[in-house]
């Protein structure tokens, strides 16, 4: 998120909290009333976006993490297009036996 961003959601924050306020008035509220509402929206909003930018980084969905992610493929993709054809069938090789050791564990007779 860019500097110009947040400081675009705080201006609207500011002006939705006081357009709210001002609204509240409008329709009879009294003036306590009315800013205990507001800013308890205010509080309410900013809860559940905390709550949403947790459950982000919990489940790993953050810009930064798909990023890292990308960045970790693209390195990978040039790696193997940087390697010789012996150097590729030695890697895809030692690929396919971690394979076959993953999918089939290794039995070990009991010691008697």
């Amino acid at each position: 998120m860019r500097k110009l961003d947040v400081l675009t959601i705080g201006l609207v924050l500011l002006l939705g909290g006081g357009a709210t306020y001002g609204l509240l008035q409008l329709l009879g509220w009294q003036t306590e009333q009315a800013g205990i509402w507001a800013g308890s929206l205010l509080a309410l909003l900013l809860l559940a976006w905390t709550f949403s930018y947790l459950r982000r980084f919990w489940t790993g969905t953050m810009s930064i993490h798909q990023q890292g992610e990308l960045y970790k493929t693209e390195v990978f993709k040039r790696e193997i297009e940087s390697m010789s054809p012996e150097e590729l069938a030695a890697f895809q090789a030692e690929v396919s036996g971690e394979d076959t050791a993953a999918e089939e564990p290794e039995v070990k007779a009991p010691k008697q």
